[in-house]
């Protein structure tokens, strides 16, 4: 898990943006693969859901 040091909405849009990125990267994501659900996300991130789901809109 990572955490997040959040300050504003825009950390929020990019740390979710360079967490998928670093999945793919690191081939924890293949092409075609779902990315992880709004609560796994959210989990993962340790955010708030309804923070990631603005996010990943």
């Amino acid at each position: 898990m990572c955490g997040l040091s959040i300050n504003n909405r825009g950390t929020v849009n990019s740390a979710v943006i360079r967490y998928i990125k670093e999945q793919i990267a690191s081939a924890k994501l293949e092409p075609g693969q779902e990315i992880p659900s709004q609560r796994e996300l959210a989990s993962r991130l340790k955010v708030n859901s309804n923070t990631v789901q603005r996010h990943i809109r």
